[in-house]
Formats: structure tokens, C-alpha cells, sequence
């Protein structure tokens, strides 16, 4: 059995960065603008490339990005966002005015 030959795509890649990549190098091989827009895309379930968590930071694996590359096929996330709070329904209460106090005690009375 022969070994699995590597891509020439990742054995150029492989020269210039690690096997495990940090966010900012991510971005910059996926093309995006900044760290912050990886992040907007993953949330909103845009990012095709899987993004791990290792240690608590979030990393790509160089084979995820040129298996992407290679085959133009978004990967499923591992990893789930964090949902986002629902918004409040309406303004919340605040302290009573003067005459809501008065009318309270007034109603209790």
C-alpha cells in the first residue's frame, strides 16, 4: 500500500506556514480582510473551511484550508457558535416617577 501522496498545493503552503493555523493566518489564505471578519463569517455560519478549538482558541488545520482550496466545497462546521441573546422586548422599567408612587400608595391605601 502505497502512502497517501501530498497535494502540491499544500506542500507550497507547508513551506510558508505551520500545519496548525491561527486565526490571522487563516484570513490571510482565505482571503478575507481581518481576524474580526473570520469570526463574523463563522458566526453567521458563512465560513467554509472547519474551525477548531484547541487549548480555547480557535485554530484551522492547513489540510481543512486545502482540501477548501482544491475542491471548492464548504466543510462542516465542528465547532457551533455561541447563540446570540435575544433582544429584549421593549424598553425595561425603570424607576417609578413621582406620581406613579403616589398613585401606587394611593391605590394600596
Amino acid at each position: 500500500m502505497q502512502p497517501n501522496p501530498i497535494s502540491p498545493l499544500l506542500a507550497e503552503l507547508l513551506k510558508q506556514y505551520p500545519p496548525v493555523l491561527d486565526l490571522e493566518q487563516g484570513a490571510q489564505i482565505l482571503k478575507y480582510p481581518t481576524v474580526n471578519s473570520v469570526r463574523l463569517a463563522f458566526c453567521r455560519g458563512r465560513l467554509p473551511v472547519r474551525l477548531r478549538s484547541i487549548g480555547g482558541r480557535y485554530v484551522f488545520f492547513l489540510s481543512d484550508i486545502v482540501e477548501f482550496l482544491e475542491t471548492g466545497q464548504p466543510q462542516e462546521q465542528i465547532l457551533k457558535p455561541h447563540p446570540t441573546p435575544a433582544p429584549t422586548a421593549g424598553k425595561r422599567p425603570g424607576r417609578p416617577t413621582k406620581a406613579q408612587q403616589i398613585a401606587r400608595r394611593q391605590a394600596e391605601a
